[in-house]
């Protein structure tokens, strides 16, 4: 099965990274297209064959935003889908200077954690909850 993984970025500062999709046609492993809109989102990717979670994780953080990561062990969530499987990491930046990849993503930049609260924001759905649930576990609820 698929894994697709996502990574709640935080910095010292208490902000989440979130990275801009571009939109367009995307395929499900299924093979099954839709149309995907542009949007806010945690950055992540697919793992590839042989590819740990981990190490997917910080390949796309660093792809998609020019920040290397470490992951903190311990803290992940995991959510299955029809046909894949959606786990959610947590990342603190180590290095490097945040630069959006445009062949990857329209934008990247950091907020602060209170716009995950924020229904007008446009965030994918599943990210928030996604990044809501890993804040929990974190015990920062009153960021929520």
């Amino acid at each position: 099965m698929e894994a697709y993984i996502n990574v709640v970025v935080l910095d010292q500062l208490n902000r989440i990274l979130l990275v801009k999709e571009k939109g367009g046609i995307e395929k499900l492993p299924s093979g099954k297209e839709f149309l995907k809109p542009s949007k806010w989102g945690l950055p992540g990717g697919v793992k590839e064959d042989g590819e740990e979670e981990v190490d997917t994780a910080i390949r796309e953080v660093k792809e998609e935003s020019g920040i290397w990561i470490e992951i903190e062990p311990g803290i992940r969530d995991e959510k299955m889908a029809e046909d894949h499987i959606n786990i959610t990491l947590l990342g603190h930046p180590l290095e490097g200077k945040l630069k959006s990849n445009s062949s990857e993503i329209g934008s990247c930049r950091w907020f602060p954690l209170h716009i995950l609260r924020d229904g007008n924001f446009d965030i994918y759905f599943s990210h928030r909850q996604r990044a809501q649930k890993i804040l929990r576990k974190l015990k920062k609820e009153w960021f929520l």
